[in-house]
Formats: C-alpha cells, structure tokens, sequence
C-alpha cells in the first residue's frame, strides 16, 4: 500500500475536526461520544483558529485520501501542557488503518521535523488504559507527571 506523509494544506484544515475526534480515547466498553464533544472548549482548544506561528500538521494519504493525522500546537489549557516552549502533540488515525504502522511513521517524521525546527521536547497527554501509552515509552517518552487518569509524557529531540 502506497502511502505519503505530507504538510496539511490550508483547504484541508476542516478535516482536522475528523481527526480531533478520532483522537479522543474511547474505550470500547463505553458508549461512543458523539461527535460535538470536540466543539467543548477544553477540545476545541486544539483545533481552534489553527494557523499559529507553532501549528504544525501533517497527513498520512493513501490513494489521495487523508486517513491520518498528527499535530502539534503550544496550549496553556491542553492537557499535555508543561510550559510554553513545548509543543503538544495529537494524532489520530482512520479505524481502518490503525495497527499497520502508520502511526509510528507519522509519528516519526514528526519529531524529525520538530528537531529541524528547533523544538527540544514534545509533550502529549495519554489515559493510564490505553494502549498507546506504552507504545509512546516504545518511542521514547516518559512520564512528566502522573495524573488521576492519564500521564502527562515527554520526549527529548
């Protein structure tokens, strides 16, 4: 399967509410969220008014279409939040193509390209029962600082 990872275009930033959703951890013993949970202001956050001098996306296409994304933003409010040097980092993939490896490439390139700009860390905010909390320690972050149900995670570029 023919794949690209590229920089999110300024008429594709409406599909990051796709992807903000699908970003959300929803363990599947629950009922689904619906969709406007992304519109509270405490998610939004991430998406809101995107184009910042420290908004970075990219996309993971395949047969041109977009079945990925990863983004990082600096946010006071965010979960992830450690201080205003570090940007926070969400991604989210399709259902489809999940557990096929494409989010440790997205991931990948992103801390590459985040190393090219300068950063020297990237924050995320992960819950304690996902999975993707131990794949994140398999990249190299670790715990910033434990919370009721989630980390606060950390790697340095």
């Amino acid at each position: 399967m023919e794949y690209r990872i590229r920089k999110l275009r300024v008429s594709e930033i409406r599909l990051l509410r796709t992807f903000l959703y699908e970003a959300i951890y929803q363990p599947s013993s629950k009922g689904k969220l619906p969709v406007n949970v992304i519109d509270t202001p405490e998610l939004y956050l991430y998406i809101k008014d995107w184009g910042k001098t420290s908004d970075y996306c990219l996309v993971l296409e395949i047969e041109n279409i977009i079945v990925g994304a990863i983004w990082v933003r600096i946010l006071k409010n965010g979960y992830g939040y450690i201080n205003d040097t570090i940007p926070e980092i969400c991604m989210s993939l399709l259902k489809d193509f999940r557990n096929q490896g494409f989010g440790s490439l997205l991931i990948k390139k992103m801390l590459d390209d985040m190393k090219l700009l300068g950063y020297e860390h990237i924050s995320l905010s992960v819950s304690k029962d996902n999975y993707a909390a131990d794949w994140y320690r398999k990249l190299g972050f670790k715990v910033y600082k434990e919370q009721k149900e989630d980390y606060i995670m950390v790697v340095d570029l």
